[in-house]
C-alpha cells in the first residue's frame, strides 16, 4: 500500500483555529500600541504650536488671534496637519491666551470631550483622553 503525502482536513482546519486565535490575541494589543503612538504625536504636534504661539508672542507681545489650521501651518511655522485622524486648531484666541487643541474624527468641539487633547499658553494640559499628560509643561 502507497501512503498518500499532504495534509488531512483536520489538521488543516486545526492550523487555521490556532491562527485565528493568536490573531485575536494579538489584534487589540497591536491596536492599543497604535493608538499611543498616535496620540504621542498628537502631544508632540501641540507642543510645536504651543512653541509657535510663544515665539510670535515673543516677537509681536500677542498671540495670534486668527490661529486656524492654515495659519497655524504658515504664520507659526507649525504643520498642523500631520495625522489623519486629528484635527487641530486653536480655540478662543486672544492677545494673552490661547488654547491648541487636538481632536480625534467626530469629536465634539470642546476640550473635555473624549478623544480630545488641549494645551493653553500656560503650558496646562486638559482633555478628556486617556493619554493627557499629567506634567505641566515649560
Amino acid at each position: 500500500m502507497t501512503k498518500k503525502k499532504g495534509f488531512t482536513l483536520v489538521e488543516i482546519l486545526i492550523t487555521i483555529v490556532v491562527m485565528a486565535a493568536l490573531a485575536g490575541i494579538a489584534l487589540p494589543s497591536f491596536q492599543r500600541s497604535i493608538n499611543r503612538s498616535e496620540a504621542l504625536q498628537v502631544i508632540s504636534y501641540l507642543r510645536a504650536i504651543r512653541a509657535s504661539e510663544k515665539m510670535y508672542f515673543g516677537k509681536w507681545k500677542e498671540y495670534n488671534p486668527a490661529a486656524n489650521a492654515a495659519v497655524i501651518k504658515g504664520l507659526l511655522g507649525a504643520d498642523s496637519t500631520g495625522t489623519k485622524n486629528y484635527f487641530f486648531d486653536v480655540v478662543t484666541p486672544t492677545t494673552t491666551t490661547f488654547t491648541a487643541r487636538a481632536r480625534k474624527g467626530g469629536a465634539p468641539a470642546n476640550c473635555a470631550a473624549a478623544d480630545t487633547l488641549c494645551l493653553d499658553q500656560s503650558g496646562t494640559w486638559t482633555g478628556a483622553s486617556q493619554y493627557v499628560p499629567t506634567a505641566v509643561e515649560t
